[in-house]
């Protein structure tokens, strides 16, 4: 068998590219001089690195904190394509092709933040309300106090305050909270604990329609902030190339090609935070949390280049083939986002959501390596594995604002913050590095 006429299609995603050269030698006795079309069905499995996102936790002090996420796509990948000949020109053949793909994945990530002593925790909505907090402990080995007053206001009113505090003597401990709801939709809630006249630490948290804060300071062991991230991911791509092929020698065909192509990822996230305060002398303390529902989609428009080698084994009648591809495309990113908020039960819808948009370039580069096995009469089956690195993919970076002061001389560890609602944005529509790998199998026939 001659592999000298056998044709090689410009297609990505696909094994048109790669299953050709068997079609072409079964198509006819004299493949060159004959037009050649194929039609080919692609399946498989596909891994995917998406972009690391701020989980929105702020923490300092002693422990084993994740600040960002990581998510890990597991997905199902569908593809068509279509290519054929348009001609010769000269010794080389004229090869064309288009071919759609899909895929969809889940990706599910978890970090747990865990405080191991001293320390502090921030934890804000897109834009937090307008509160004031006043978190103070004192430990000096034989007395332990701990205070948290808690204000939100509203139109320059106080709507609610929760006030706690408590003191310890070196054999004893302590520990008391308060939810206090406000004259709206809202609820105020202070916490504090101090144990063997030697720790001592203070929480406080707000929630309304206007937004969230929760604040930990002082002596935090034993305190975790779980956030939980479900994610669905769709990656959608069409591509359209024209180019040229021709054999280097009995057994080695080359080709490359160019064209246009289009691409779009969109990530629906959804997002749990759930801070537990360990229990202190029997004392339980209630649930508090926030969760998000976030979408981001990245379109891409541009162009593609790609060249390929494919060896035929006359033996075997097996084709073994490389192809790489590099891409430019500009993008228009989109993000939007609402919050709901969770103190001691009692659910709060914020008002305040989040839409962005981001506009830029990104590059792409990928490889591919296959091997086609001859099938009955005009039909190829092919396997391939491939790598892609995308150097843009839409992603999320979150902001603490407005920041905490933190007064921590001598035996005082305190936290002092102040939020005026509208006043700070949080959430910001964000970009980073994707990787995504396939593993396919699909099926080629001419015509």
């Amino acid at each position: 068998m001659n592999i000298k006429g056998a044709l090689l299609l410009g297609s990505c995603f696909t094994a048109l590219i790669i299953s050709s050269p068997v079609l072409a030698q079964d198509a006819s006795a004299d493949p060159v001089a004959d037009a050649f079309s194929a039609l080919s069905l692609t399946g498989g499995a596909s891994v995917l690195a998406l972009p690391g996102m701020r989980t929105g936790v702020f923490t300092d002090g002693a422990g084993t904190f994740s600040p960002f996420s990581n998510p890990l796509g597991l997905g199902a990948q569908i593809g068509l394509s279509f290519g054929g000949t348009l001609g010769k020109t000269g010794d080389w053949d004229i090869i064309s092709g288009l071919s759609l793909s899909a895929v969809i994945a889940s990706a599910n990530s978890t970090t747990v933040d865990t405080f191991t002593g001293q320390g502090v925790v921030v934890i804000q909505s897109y834009s937090p309300g307008t509160a004031t907090f006043n978190l103070d402990t004192t430990r000096d080995g034989a007395n332990a106090s701990a205070d948290s007053v808690i204000d939100i206001t509203d139109t320059g009113a106080n709507v609610a305050n929760a006030t706690t505090g408590v003191t310890s003597v070196p054999a004893g401990t302590s520990a008391a909270f308060g939810v206090t709801p406000t004259a709206g939709d809202g609820f105020a809630f202070s916490g504090v604990t101090s144990s063997g006249g030697s720790t001592a630490a203070a929480y406080g948290a707000t929630a309304d329609t206007s937004g969230f804060t929760f604040i930990g300071v002082g002596d935090l062991e034993g305190l975790t902030v779980t956030t939980n991230a479900s994610e669905t991911v769709l990656m959608a791509s069409g591509d359209i190339n024209i180019g040229v092929g021709g054999a280097a020698d009995e057994s080695t065909y080359l080709q490359a090609y160019i064209g246009p192509s289009a691409r779009h990822i969109g990530r629906n996230i959804d997002t749990s935070i759930a801070v537990d305060i360990p229990e202190v002398n029997a004392t339980i303390f209630p649930e508090i949390g926030m969760n998000r529902s976030e979408e981001l989609n990245g379109d891409y428009i541009g162009g593609l280049l790609g060249i390929g080698v494919s060896r035929f084994d006359e033996t075997s009648g097996i084709v073994y083939s490389l192809t790489g591809e590099g891409g430019v495309y500009a993008y228009g990113f989109s993000y939007t986002g609402n919050e709901t908020f969770n103190i001691a039960g009692n659910t709060v819808t914020s008002a305040t959501t989040v839409s962005e948009q981001s506009n830029g370039v990104a590059w792409l580069a990928r490889a591919q390596a296959a091997m086609t096995l001859p099938m009955s009469g005009n039909s190829t089956l092919t396997f391939a594995g491939s790598a892609e690195y995308l150097s843009r993919a839409p992603s999320i970076t979150r902001a603490q604002g407005p920041a905490v002061v933190i007064n921590q001389a001598g035996n005082d560890y305190d936290a002092d913050y102040t939020s005026v609602a509208g006043a700070n944005a949080n959430s910001h529509i964000s970009f980073g590095e994707m990787w995504s790998f396939g593993a396919t199998a699909s099926w080629t026939t001419s015509f």
